[in-house]
């Protein structure tokens, strides 16, 4: 691809259309200038409702701060194993996978999570019982591989990062709008990102590429589930 160029650090502030341009209907404002544009492609999860605003209210996508701390085990029984999967516990409250060759444990609470907060800067305070709860967890369910956790000594990582949430979990993919036919997204996968982003994003691309070709008897494929697709019906445009 010798046109693709990508600019780190650009934050976009607006997505502007203008329909009586002759070919570039949308302006992209930057940090670094304007960039005209036939179509948009709004991948940015929790925070798109900033750049749309049709994605916001209750129909929308809002943001989720979640939690997750990787936690080195201090390994002493000699019939410790590694942990060669995934791990879900109670309907998927705690959610935990390993690292290869005995590395840590990299694990996550759904209720250290925090609704509109979108600061990923800042992980949970110390003195917050989320902590507490997420260390006897692991002490309780993996005793041979955690005994007394000490937090500055065996927790390796300790992050945040800004999940994008519907109010029914569905994601949206598709467009925000019928009356901005050349704008796309692919948003709010409910914290299954892993899972759903890579099918989601290639047909919102598939169904944007039609769009700049004028192909307009595109339909989604029939594997697609269809509670998922936002102005993406008969055609596509």
């Amino acid at each position: 691809m010798p046109a693709l160029t990508i600019h780190a650090y650009t934050p976009a502030s607006s997505v502007v259309s203008d329909f009586t341009a002759d070919r570039y209907h949308y302006t992209v404002s930057t940090n670094r200038g304007e960039i005209k544009a036939r179509a948009v492609f709004h991948a940015t999860n929790g925070y798109a409702s900033h750049l749309v605003p049709s994605l916001c209210g209750k129909d929308g996508v809002y943001g989720r701060k979640a939690h997750m701390l990787g936690v080195q085990p201090n390994i002493t029984a000699p019939d410790t194993c590694q942990l060669s999967r995934g791990f879900g516990y109670q309907d998927f409250w705690h959610w935990i996978l390993q690292r290869p060759n005995n590395g840590p444990y990299l694990y996550g609470l759904a209720t250290a999570e925090v609704t509109g907060d979108y600061n990923d800067n800042i992980t949970l305070p110390e003195n917050t019982p989320h902590r507490r709860e997420m260390v006897q967890f692991l002490e309780t369910v993996f005793p041979h591989h955690f005994e007394d956790i000490d937090f500055k000594r065996d927790v390796v990582y300790d992050w945040t990062g800004i999940q994008g949430f519907t109010k029914d979990g569905a994601s949206i993919v598709g467009r925000p709008t019928k009356g901005s036919p050349g704008e796309y997204v692919s948003v709010g996968h409910n914290g299954e990102g892993m899972g759903r982003c890579f099918a989601c994003a290639t047909v919102a691309t598939d169904a944007m590429l039609n769009y700049l070709k004028g192909n307009k008897s595109w339909t989604p494929p029939e594997w697609f589930p269809m509670s998922f697709a936002r102005n993406l019906g008969s055609g596509g445009l």
